[in-house]
């Protein structure tokens, strides 16, 4: 751990995963920016330096270790055999946390790997769309276990404060759940709709999550993570111009974990047009920051639902039903000012008779009909109590009341909606009762249509038939609603029947995301989904069926992708088999010079080169491998390398996949009684010889030169090429083997006979 405060953390990676290592690194960047760790890999290394020191210096230095696991990884000598085994061992000695990240399948279970609890959850890679909707989701998802562990380690360290009655959440908290959400695509100008967010546990059924749900068919759920808290928002995309949006309850709810947990928002659009309405669901994380803890967003759902909002025209008030029910007619013939007092005088008292009658028509007639009209609360039920034997509460602007044992419906004024002939009724709710007449259900249906005077002195329910659908057509944008008989139109329609188109915006495409699985419609505004996937954004993955390939028959030109259930064809053959041969050029050769060692491919025109030769034109001769350079093999440890078995021989001292780690040459030397491990060799004592080094050496002080060698058993030299001497100290004579006259002695300088003739 570096002197101020920071934990050290080391990312061993094979060199085929640069690319890997650099996005996770990206996603830890917010570690490092908050001052909690200090980040090292490879590419740290400077040029200049020993790549191989530097690199086992940091890993023995550092206090959390990241192995990015992938079958490059595992068939690594270095990382598998060098790395691994001393990240084993800290991890083991407690002087590091050893986490292995799985960035590619790979049987990583079977090696000692699978002994150890992995990243991402469960193993699986961050690029399997089937778990994750990104790599992105993924490598957030390992950045943020991650800093779960670096903020525990700090707080165990005691240099990050823990917060009272805090508990550290746990490595993979985060679990799968279910979001449904149920947001209108048509909405009335002026008109209050309720907007719905569901979210539950995993195994929680999904009718559950579609209960007392009137239109459950339009639900859309999805798989999200969920944790303990979360936020579930519906946001105007116009900032507050289009709708007009209030939450019922509060926006950070705890989720249930053997029910749904609901937001309700009222949504009230203030103009006619088609706009978009966002849904965010986010996680609540806690994080460190600046010395403190903080709660922030993790956004796990983001979506745009477009939305057209439209009005109707008001219909034109109905004044006959007025006049019919108002105790109120009009008296052309009268005139108030006509009325004369022949004991008065004219002027005053004239008009102050005229206010004393107009006050008493206000008494006996505005008066009461106002307050029942405006205080129809406190007035009806005065009324209710006095018409009929029973009544219940206001409920859908409809009051259930009983007359001689059968019920009826009234409205907030008291005036009949519906005779009381029924055995049995129930409140209205969305505008339509239940009722039982001679032990059959009725269903009553609330005529929404009125004006406000028409509700008021002439309100109308009518039965409801079993089914409302049979002769309406709504067409292909359309469906009938079996309770009002009546189109609910969807894509932007409208009319009676759904026959009118919606208006063609400038870009539907403006705000939708399709990701990289489809393409949005300019038209709908809809994505387009390929390849199998589906969702309104194309985020669900095709289902994987068992074999793809089992009817795929590619011929000898082609092989089946288990993937995609297509022929991938090679030899330049096409068709959906690849049962077209690739087109015959004249003669593509023409003009092609291969040389003496190779021939050139009529099919392609290219160079088949031969001997090991290489190049376009098989210019370039082989070169012989150099398995040392391969292997990767450390020079100052490595003694050869074997070609055949590809491995390095090291030298005394020196051990390891590549020759890389300085030993003590004699650890693994045993050596017979007597003798001792000098550089990696079994020798006697300094002036013993011997099986058993039990022989004295005579030869301690005898120096026999370069020409002669001293026998141990005797102490005396052996010379060799000719010379003599006690210390092989006398070169050869020349004269050895020269016989001459006896008046002719050989010169020894020169080896010749001298006569003395010169």
């Amino acid at each position: 751990m570096s002197s101020n405060g920071v934990l050290k953390l080391f990312i061993a990676y094979a060199g085929q995963d640069a690319a890997y290592c650099h996005q996770l690194r990206q996603h830890l960047a917010a570690l490092e920016r908050m001052e909690q760790v200090q980040i090292w890999y490879d590419g740290e290394i400077v040029a200049g330096q020993d790549w191989e020191t530097e690199l086992l210096n940091h890993l023995q230095t550092a206090d959390i270790i990241l192995l990015l696991v992938s079958p490059d990884f595992i068939a690594s000598d270095f990382c598998y055999e060098t790395l691994f085994p001393i990240a084993i061992k800290m991890h083991k000695s407690q002087t590091a946390t050893v986490v292995p990240v799985i960035i590619r399948q790979c049987i990583w279970e079977e090696t000692l790997l699978g002994k150890m609890k992995p990243l991402p959850k469960n193993g699986v890679p961050p690029t399997n769309p089937a778990i994750w909707s990104s790599p992105d989701d993924g490598y957030a998802h390992i950045a943020h276990e991650l800093s779960l562990m670096v903020n525990a380690e700090l707080q165990k360290r005691g240099l990050l404060p823990q917060e009272e009655g805090s508990v550290t959440r746990p490595i993979n908290k985060f679990k799968q759940g279910k979001v449904l959400y149920l947001v209108p695509e048509q909405m009335q100008v002026l008109k209050k709709h309720i907007c719905l967010i569901r979210i539950a546990p995993e195994d929680i059924n999904p009718e559950l999550l579609k209960e007392r749900l009137k239109n459950a068919t339009d639900a859309v759920i999805e798989s999200i993570r969920i944790d303990s808290i979360m936020k579930a928002e519906i946001i105007d995309d116009t900032n507050g111009e289009a709708f007009e949006i209030d939450r019922i309850g509060e926006l950070e709810q705890p989720i249930e974990e053997d029910n749904y947990t609901e937001w309700r928002y009222h949504v009230t659009p203030h103009k006619e047009g088609v706009y978009n309405l966002c849904i965010k669901v986010s996680i609540l994380v806690k994080v460190a920051e600046l010395s403190k803890f903080v709660y922030k967003d993790v956004v796990v759902l983001d979506r745009t639902i477009q939305v057209t909002t439209y009005t109707i025209e008001p219909q034109a008030t109905d004044w006959r039903v007025a006049n019919e029910v108002l105790p109120i007619q009009e008296a052309t013939d009268f005139n108030i000012t006509e009325v004369k007092n022949e004991n008065e005088p004219t002027g005053n008292n004239r008009r102050l008779l005229a206010r004393m009658l107009t006050a008493i028509l206000a008494a006996v007639f505005f008066v009461p009909i106002l307050s029942w009209a405006f205080l129809a609360e406190w007035v009806t039920p005065l009324y209710l109590k006095l018409a009929y034997d029973d009544h219940r509460t206001l409920q859908d602007d409809r009051i259930a009341v009983k007359k001689n044992g059968k019920w009826g419906f009234v409205n907030k004024w008291g005036i009949e909606s519906t005779p009381t002939i029924y055995d049995e009724a129930y409140n209205f709710t969305n505008g339509i009762a239940m009722v039982k007449q001679n032990g059959k259900e009725v269903k009553l249906g609330r005529d929404t249509t009125q004006s406000l005077l028409q509700r008021m002195w002439n309100p109308i329910d009518f039965v409801i038939p079993d089914n409302l659908c049979a002769n309406i057509n709504c067409g292909a944008h359309g469906t009938c609603n079996p309770q009002t008989g009546k189109c609910n139109c969807k894509d932007g329609y409208t009319g009676d029947r759904c026959q009118t188109p919606p208006p063609k915006p400038d870009n539907l495409c403006k705000n939708i995301n399709c990701g990289a699985h489809g393409t949005c419609n300019p038209q709908t505004g809809k994505c387009n989904c390929k390849d199998g996937y589906t969702g309104d954004r194309c985020q669900t993955p095709p289902p994987k069926p068992d074999n793809l390939c089992k009817n795929i028959n590619c011929g000898v030109h082609g092989t089946c992708n288990p993937q995609t259930g297509k022929c991938n064809c090679k030899d330049g053959y096409t068709g959906d088999r690849c049962q077209t041969p690739p087109p015959k050029p004249d003669n593509p050769c023409s003009s092609i010079n291969c040389g003496a060692h190779g021939t050139c491919n009529p099919q392609t025109g290219k160079c088949n080169c031969k001997d090991g030769y290489t190049g376009d034109r098989c210019q370039t001769p082989p070169q012989p491998p150099d398995v040392c350079a391969e292997l990767r093999c450390n020079p100052v440890g490595t003694a050869s390398c074997d070609a055949v078995k590809r491995k390095c021989i090291c030298k005394p001292g020196y051990e390891g996949a590549r020759c890389q780690i300085k030993t003590d040459p004699c650890s693994n030397v045993r050596c017979p009684v007597g003798k001792n491990c000098v550089n990696g060799q079994c020798v006697c004592p300094e002036g013993f010889t011997g099986k058993n080094c039990r022989t004295p050496v005579k030869c301690v002080n005898v120096d026999c030169g370069t020409h002669g060698n001293c026998n141990p058993e005797t102490g005396e030299c052996i010379c060799k090429d000719g010379y003599t001497g006690n210390r092989c100290q006398t070169p050869p004579s020349k004269c050895a083997n020269v016989v001459c006259d006896p008046n002719c002695p050989c010169d020894p300088k020169t080896g010749k006979c001298d006569c003395g003739i010169d």
